[in-house]
This record gives structure tokens, C-alpha cells and sequence, in this order.
């Protein structure tokens, strides 16, 4: 059963999925409108939001992974700051 939250990400509208077993392989509904995979990774002194979010996978102070409608990271960017992270609702 896959669990996930609709958010908002530096402005970019998402789902945020915390399981391991799941962003293998994600729901088609998701994969299929949210098409932009990020991996999040959350702070030393901080677990309840992310900081960073990064196109390669994050073992250290993982997160979770975020499929975004449009992209994240500009050009050839491998990660970016959290600005704006907000939980719209659970589905």
C-alpha cells in the first residue's frame, strides 16, 4: 500500500512518498502525472522537513522522494535547497 501526500515544493506541486519499498517502484497514477523523481534529504538536528532536494538517490539523512509536475532543479543542477516545502493533504 502505497503511502503518500500531495505537496508543494519550491512552488512545484507533488506527491511525497517516506517508503523505501515504494519509490522503486511508485504508483502508475503518479509516475504518470508527476513525471519529475527527486530524493529528499532532511537535516542532522532536524527530521521533519527536508532541506536539500537531490536527482540522485540519498542514503544519509534520507527523507523520502518527492514526483513533481514540473521540474525541481534547473539545467544540469544535481540538488537544490528546500525554499518552500508545504503538505496540501493525505490521499
Amino acid at each position: 500500500m502505497c503511502r503518500s501526500v500531495r505537496v508543494s515544493i519550491n512552488g512545484k506541486e507533488g506527491f511525497f512518498i517516506d517508503t523505501l519499498d515504494t519509490w522503486l517502484d511508485p504508483p502508475e497514477e503518479i509516475a504518470k502525472n508527476y513525471p519529475h523523481k527527486y530524493y529528499l534529504r532532511h537535516s542532522d538536528n532536524n527530521w521533519v522537513k527536508p532541506v536539500t532536494v537531490e536527482k540522485n538517490p540519498v542514503f544519509v539523512n534520507y527523507f523520502g522522494v518527492v514526483y513533481t509536475d514540473r521540474p525541481v532543479l534547473k539545467g544540469k543542477a544535481t540538488f537544490t535547497r528546500v525554499k518552500k516545502w508545504e503538505v496540501k493533504m493525505k490521499t
